[in-house]
Order: C-alpha cells, then structure tokens, then sequence
C-alpha cells in the first residue's frame, strides 16, 4: 500500500513533463521590431564631409526603442540632440580614403534596435549591417 503512495505522485509528475515531439520546451525566439530599410542623405558621401543615416523599423511611431549605431563613435554626430534615435549624422574624415586604389569605399556598419525594458533573452533585437560609400574629393 506503501509503495502505491509513493509511485501515484510519482507518475503524476512524470505525466506532466511529457512533452511534444519538437518543442524545446523554450519560448520562440522574437525579435523586438523590424528593420525596412536604412537610408542615406546624401547616396554617397565626399570624404571630410557629413551624412544622415536614417533607420526605418516596423514600429517607427513607437518611442520606446533605441538604436544603437555601430560606426566609429567618435564620429557620430547627435540629431536633434541624441545619437540613440533613429537618425543620426555621421561625419567621414578626409583620409578615410587615402592609401585605397580607385575612387570610392565602403564604410562598413551596423545598428541594432532593441527595447531597454525587455529584458527577456528571447526577445532579440534587431540588426542590419551596411556601407556606406565614400567618395575620393576631386
């Protein structure tokens, strides 16, 4: 009788940590927004001078994101007085160029749009990659 006691709470548990064929058990992975595009002003940039990059995410009205602009930072010009939005301005240096064959670079970088209150590890944020090109001053 004993030993039916002990092996009824047993089986309940065991009955309740069955799980389906293909599932981890884990959350499906979510990611915070969506990156549609990301735009430059001007298309190609003179080296020394000044760009705006834009980054255009599926909740573009929804302020709670930040976005974290992954250039050399020493060259990243606030707009509208943060670096953390949406928009920034991006300042090129009259070398970047130098000691490159041909006319134009790419400048490579990358921005991720996270939320700063969801701390839940399968919320990723978003990432794009891209390059900005540089233009030889004539």
């Amino acid at each position: 009788m004993r030993v039916i006691a002990y092996l009824i709470p047993a089986l309940m548990v065991l009955a309740c940590d069955i799980s389906l064929p293909g599932d981890t058990g884990e959350p499906e992975e979510v990611f915070q927004t969506t990156i549609l595009s990301i735009d430059f002003d001007p298309d190609t940039l003179i080296a020394g001078d000044t760009l705006t990059i834009h980054c255009l995410i599926s909740d573009s009205l929804d302020n709670r994101f930040k976005f974290k602009w992954n250039l050399n930072s020493d060259r990243i010009l606030p707009f509208n007085g943060v670096i953390d939005s949406d928009v920034i301005r991006w300042r090129s240096k009259e070398d970047d160029i130098n000691g490159y064959e041909g006319n134009i670079i790419l400048f490579s970088g990358s921005v991720e749009v996270y939320d700063p209150e969801n701390d839940n590890i399968f919320h990723y944020p978003a990432y794009e990659a891209f390059n900005i090109k540089i233009k030889r001053r004539e």
